[in-house]
């Protein structure tokens, strides 16, 4: 019996053996899994290790991007036509008397509210 028991005794002293072994195997693995989930930090580090690399892939990146999702049309675009002088002197003209004509405008409301509102006082049987 004594060998009996002394051989459980081995098994289990084996078998904690092993679990210590596992554990540290794992606790290894988590700490790496930890490190690379950690991504902030790996961009961090990356940046800091090699910031011309990370910045001109980035860029390059950034310009395909922009030239596959912003492509220009394959019909080539309408010719603009050319003013005539009198169309720009007519141009000219109306944004010089748009400023003029608000200002009258302005007035004109102006005199229309206070003659409303003069009637609305001296009549107030209208209301």
């Amino acid at each position: 019996m004594a060998a009996n028991s002394q051989n459980a005794e081995n098994q289990i002293e084996s078998l904690v053996l092993r679990a210590d072994a596992a554990r540290n195997a794992l606790g290894d693995k988590l700490l790496t899994l930890r490190q690379k989930a950690d991504v902030p930090s790996r961009i961090k580090e990356k940046i800091r290790s090699h910031p011309i690399l990370v910045f001109g892939s980035t860029a390059l990146g950034g310009l395909i991007l922009a030239r596959l999702f912003f492509r220009k049309s394959s019909r080539p675009a309408p010719p603009t036509p050319r003013r005539s002088i009198k169309n720009m002197l007519f141009q000219v003209l109306c944004d010089s008397a748009k400023p003029a004509i608000q200002a009258w405008l302005i007035e004109q409301v102006k005199k229309s509210l206070s003659d409303r509102l003069q009637k609305a006082q001296t009549h107030p049987s209208n209301r």
